[in-house]
């Protein structure tokens, strides 16, 4: 670390009590980053012509924080879930995250390994990798039980649609739960943008338990206007 850089703090980061203070330094703005999430989205321009053919009349279970479907769709406010937050509500906080349980539990072994070899500079980096981890922690247990009333009337969903998700493993909990709320033999369709996520996202489907002959993966173009 050059000198330039030790001169403008008032501790050694390169010392075992330094190092500490340093990684405290670095990750501080975790706290601010709901704040500035907020404000990204605020400055999100929804603005926009409908892209999807849509059925207006569906039940609509959204990662988005904006109010594309409201304003875009002119989606009833009443069939929305906005699952992680809605920017217009002001007294919501907006959950951002994308680290696991896992990651936590490692961070935090890796932290007692340390501590037992007496490794002061990796109980202070451990330490702060497991902070980071849990701000990041994305806790779709508790999001889901928030919001059970929601997934107990899909009860007679029979088919479901996903657009414009990933399909990331994080937010996995959240489909399960679906699938343990819909109609047995509901129909799942999930589109794809990338001709590349054509595979994975069959995998996906496979994985959650869903038959054959009810799951369908299509490239988004078919949802067009």
């Amino acid at each position: 670390m050059g000198n330039e850089m030790r001169e403008e703090l008032d501790y050694d980061p390169m010392d075992d009590m330094g190092i500490g203070r340093w990684l405290d330094d670095q990750y501080r703005f975790l706290n601010e980053l709901p704040k500035y999430l907020r404000l990204w989205v605020e400055s999100i321009d929804t603005k926009k012509e409908a892209v999807y053919k849509i059925d207006r009349e569906s039940i609509f279970l959204t990662f988005n924080y904006t109010d594309t479907l409201e304003s875009v769709y002119c989606i009833d406010p009443d069939n929305i879930k906005h699952i992680h937050g809605y920017v217009k509500n002001r007294n919501e906080e907006l959950v951002i995250g994308h680290c696991n349980q896992k990651a936590i539990s490692y961070a935090l072994e890796k932290k007692k390994e340390a501590e037992i070899n007496f490794v002061d500079f990796a109980v202070s980096t451990f330490d702060r990798v497991s902070k980071y981890c849990n701000a990041t922690l994305k806790r779709t247990s508790s999001i889901i039980d928030e919001n059970i009333g929601f997934f107990k009337n899909l009860s007679n969903v029979d088919k479901v649609i996903i657009i414009g998700h990933s399909l990331n493993k994080v937010d996995m909990p959240y489909f399960e739960k679906v699938l343990n709320s819909v109609r047995e033999n509901a129909v799942w369709k999930a589109y794809y943008f990338e001709d590349t996520d054509e595979k994975p996202f069959e995998k996906v489907l496979n994985d959650l338990g869903i038959k054959k002959e009810n799951r369908f993966v299509r490239k988004t173009q078919e949802l067009y206007l």
